[in-house]
């Protein structure tokens, strides 16, 4: 055990080789180490690594290797320091004929949550985020709502301001579509932009 616990994972591959070859990457969590092993002549790869304010922009800090010949295991320390403490890895792994596959790895909202500081947000002047009409009325049902869309793809960031209900979205469009974010916040038990939920308010 101890791999992939507290990441969220993803994988795409090139159709063209997907009945000739397999690759799969993970990250050992009790060694820190993310690698990858194949089947593939792998010549050339890129590792990207994300802040949560890079990730959101889809800008982070890329690594470029070149292989002499294929090379067909390959690891990285996350200990080592300029990919500690990161919140996204993105590894692109290329063939001769050019790209082969790619992996995504996010951390769990859980892993990086800090304990809560006091709430000094302005929340008449969020730049960038969507507004959502909720029923969110209390911390427990805030968190819960916070922690579940933070551990969907394309969601950046989440705020609740609880003593009007409105939550304030920061997310890519090609990721988790709007119409999945609002069932998630009704199944949590609540209202989203005016479509009520069935489930429990916690708040109550």
């Amino acid at each position: 055990m101890g791999f992939g616990q507290n990441y969220i994972s993803g994988a795409g591959q090139e159709e063209a080789f997907n009945a000739k070859y397999k690759l799969t990457a993970e990250i050992d969590e009790k060694k820190n180490v993310l690698s990858y092993k194949t089947d593939a002549p792998i010549v050339s790869l890129v590792f990207s690594t994300y802040t949560v304010e890079e990730l959101a922009v889809r800008k982070g800090q890329d690594y470029t290797y070149n292989f002499e010949g294929p090379t067909y295991d390959y690891e990285f320390d996350l200990n080592e320091g300029r990919f500690k403490d990161a919140y996204a890895y993105w590894l692109k792994v290329y063939t001769k004929d050019g790209l082969f596959q790619e992996y995504f790895f996010k951390k769990k909202w859980e892993t990086v949550k800090e304990p809560k500081p006091a709430d000094h947000t302005d929340y008449n002047n969020l730049e960038g985020y969507t507004l959502i009409k909720t029923n969110i009325s209390c911390e427990k049902g805030s968190n819960a709502v916070m922690d579940e869309l933070k551990n969907q793809e394309g969601i950046f960031d989440v705020k609740v301001d609880t003593k009007t209900g409105n939550l304030y979205l920061q997310y890519s469009s090609d990721g988790t579509p709007y119409t999945s974010i609002l069932d998630l916040i009704n199944s949590k038990g609540f209202t989203a932009d005016g479509e009520k939920s069935k489930a429990k308010n916690p708040c109550k």
